[in-house]
């Protein structure tokens, strides 16, 4: 066996001192072997001596430098060293030599990983998987490198080939969770993840994720076990904490949420969110001031935190400081789910508008758009030509308002010198609780009235109902009570009661007037000839007190800011009483409440 033979079978065999020994008595005598070079560089680097190992690869290099298991083996010592760049390069010279050189593609994938370079990463795998389709690992790594730069169905794909390569990869079946979640493939994440659990029962943040897609899917139970348990396996997971407190103040579980966000501010007293979640729930249990205190923490925490400002407004407004209230009320135009518009014409700050057009565009909902429609008068009487552009389902009755051209949302819009979101006009107009304008001047067509005067029982108390308020809003379910409850307001003889409710599944009863396919202008009419109106906190609330229309409106506990605080009536509509929860969540005496003040105003009415 020659020497260079005996020098490489010891290196193979690990016996690194022995082989090094002899590489260096052979180049004592052959200082230029190439070969020797560069199995020594080899040697000192598997060593971890890698300045050495590189500048022996670098000599043997200049005698040979197309040899692609040189530029291969220089490539791995300069990634061992940190030197990722140029061990890219040298990977690549050596698999120009030698393109189907699985292990050093497979190599050069994980140095533009570490590159950071996803996209490139993701090609040189598919190439050394095509050479070696059975790799898991590889797959795996493929995925990963796919997920980075926002290929979901790939990157979902190649988890897949690597899990049903190796069903124990437990890292892939999590981060096949991850992707299918972001692609929204719920149901099948839920099960990636309950594989991944399977696998490793400690992983808190795959269980914290398994509670995401539970609650999403309003199971509220098992997603407050799994972040329990999250919390258990890894105490300092703030997030699977958070998300507990999240989902217990969903659940109107709120001394448990309460203790859950103290839990969490023990363990990070500058989470801003919890403490502006805190101020949620003293709100909801009507501890105004409380509330007030928490958001100004938060405030005091994260200054720019997107909510908690927004959250004293609307507290300011609800005590009815107008004054600072809607100066404030503008921070939601800062909110990341506000629909702000990007129109080549400027914002109206208050300027003079004389000879001017300004586009008034709705920006919430429908009973938002109904109360505060009165402001778009006070502009044309400023000598502006008014372009009110509002939902659909609104036009036929807005354009009734003489002097303003009405334009529905998503229609092409005529020329406009500036515009303004409508519920900043009362910032605009100064509004204080004394100098709230009055409702909108609306008309509805004769012909309509004397159509559903004719539909109405005569001689009765004719009582118009609507129970609930739109399931898609967050506080809808809130504001919404079962129309059973209602049913006890018909036990006078002399009263009728009529469905104003629309979208309504199943029988009720009552007799239902209103009817998906009719109009807002039908809407109006029907609430014109009714006697009285008895609402929850809905657009007909809105539309009622507009048409000076007698209008009771059932509200929730925590109430929404517009109705201020512990009033019977309402500034903003004269003909409107307020019935107002006095314990959360309880209809019942509430419905009690109406039933007894009803029963007064019929026996009055009777003497």
């Amino acid at each position: 066996m020659t020497s260079l033979a005996q020098a490489v079978a010891l290196h193979q065999a690990g016996d690194f001192g022995q082989a090094a020994s002899l590489y260096h008595a052979i180049l004592a005598s052959e200082q230029d072997n190439p070969d020797v070079l560069h199995l020594l560089g080899v040697l000192c680097s598997e060593q971890g001596r890698l300045q050495e190992a590189n500048d022996l690869i670098e000599r043997a290099l200049r005698f040979k430098p197309n040899e692609p298991i040189y530029l291969a083996n220089y490539g791995l010592a300069l990634a061992r060293a940190g030197r990722l760049e140029a061990a890219a390069e040298a990977y690549k010279g050596s698999l120009r030599l030698r393109p189907s050189d699985a292990t050093t593609l497979l190599k050069l994938s994980r140095v533009l990983i570490r590159l950071e370079r996803y996209p490139d990463a993701a090609v040189e795998l598919g190439a050394y998987l095509e050479l070696q389709p059975d790799d898991a690992e590889a797959w795996f790594e493929r995925a990963n490198a796919l997920h980075k730069t926002g290929s979901a169905k790939e990157a979902i794909r190649c988890y897949r080939r690597a899990v049903s390569l190796r069903d124990d990869l437990r890292e892939a079946w999590y981060n096949l969770g991850v992707a299918l979640m972001m692609d929204h493939q719920t149901t099948q994440a839920r099960r990636a993840y309950q594989k991944a659990l399977f696998l490793d029962p400690s992983n808190a943040v795959a269980r914290n994720n398994l509670g995401h897609l539970l609650q999403d899917a309003g199971e509220f139970e098992s997603a407050i076990e799994c972040y329990q348990r999250a919390i258990r396996d890894r105490p300092d997971f703030l997030e699977a904490r958070y998300n507990l407190a999240v989902t217990l103040q969903t659940q109107e579980r709120f001394e448990d949420a309460v203790a859950a966000y103290e839990d969490l501010l023990a363990h990070e007293p500058s989470h801003a969110d919890a403490r502006n979640n805190l101020g949620g729930i003293c709100l909801s249990l009507g501890e105004i001031e409380q509330a007030r205190s928490h958001y100004q923490q938060a405030l005091h925490i994260q200054p720019d935190h997107p909510d908690a400002a927004w959250n004293i407004a609307l507290i300011r407004l609800q005590t009815g400081d107008f004054e600072q209230g809607w100066r404030e009320y503008e921070l939601r135009l800062r909110q990341k789910t506000f629909p702000w518009r990007d129109f080549a014409a400027p914002l109206w700050k208050g300027e003079s508008l004389d000879g001017r057009t300004i586009l008034v565009w709705a920006e919430q909902g429908l009973g938002d758009t109904v109360q505060f429609s009165r402001y778009v008068y006070l502009l044309a009487a400023r000598g502006a030509r008014v372009v009110f552009e509002c939902q659909p389902r609104l036009v036929p009755l807005l354009r009734t308002i003489e002097g303003i051209e009405v334009v529905s949302k998503g229609s092409s819009l005529p020329h406009f010198d500036c515009h303004i979101p409508l519920l900043s006009l009362p910032d605009r107009f100064g509004t204080r609780l004394d100098s709230i304008p009055p409702s909108t001047t609306v008309s509805i067509p004769d012909s309509r009235r004397q159509s559903w005067r004719e539909r109405l029982s005569r001689g009765v108390f004719k009582i118009g109902l609507n129970w609930a308020g739109n399931p898609a809003s967050k506080t809808g379910k809130l504001r919404s009570i079962l129309p059973s409850l209602l049913a006890c307001l018909a036990d006078d003889p002399g009263v009728t009661l009529y469905s104003l409710q629309r979208g309504m599944d199943g029988e009720v009863p009552f007799q239902r007037l209103e009817q998906d396919g009719h109009d807002i202008l039908d809407t109006a009419a029907i609430i014109s000839e009714l006697d009285l109106v008895i609402t929850v906190d809905t657009m007909i609330a809105h539309l009622a007190g507009t048409l000076g229309c007698p209008v009771w409106t059932l509200l929730p506990f925590a109430a929404d800011w517009r109705w201020l605080l512990d009033r019977g009536d309402s500034p903003w509509y004269p003909t409107m009483r307020l019935f107002r929860q006095q314990k959360l969540n309880d209809w019942p005496s509430l419905i009690l409440q109406v039933k007894q003040e009803l029963e007064h105003v019929l026996h009055t009415a009777h003497h």
